[in-house]
């Protein structure tokens, strides 16, 4: 496996957390959020280690795999997610945002 496949590993991640963090399991976590994935133990933390293992296609030495940092920010209604992957010397970035839309008692009419 190549080491820039992680890009797209990296990219489904944040559009996946996206969802979740939006409507899903993790709906109640408040950001901001800045963890390591290889030494937090949180259930956050395991969830994309899982996640990544499982979209690594072929055999690759996870030892390799230095860092993988995930940095959750939200503002009203605007939420970014980062993911970075350090594999031996190199870093790869992966990025998603989306606008959630206030609930339905905030809108005025």
């Amino acid at each position: 496996m190549r080491v820039r496949e992680f890009k797209g590993i990296a990219n489904d991640l944040c559009t996946h957390l996206d969802s979740q963090l939006l409507f899903g399991a993790y709906k109640n976590i408040k950001p901001p959020i800045e963890l390591n994935v290889l030494t937090n133990k949180s259930e956050l933390a395991q969830h994309c280690w899982s996640f990544i293992k499982e979209k690594i296609k072929e055999p690759f030495d996870l030892e390799r795999i230095k860092e993988i940092v995930l940095k959750i920010n939200r503002k009203e209604n605007f939420q970014t997610i980062m993911v970075k992957i350090k594999i031996d010397d190199k870093e790869i970035t992966g990025k998603a945002a989306s606008f959630s839309s206030p609930p339905h008692s905030a809108t005025r009419f």
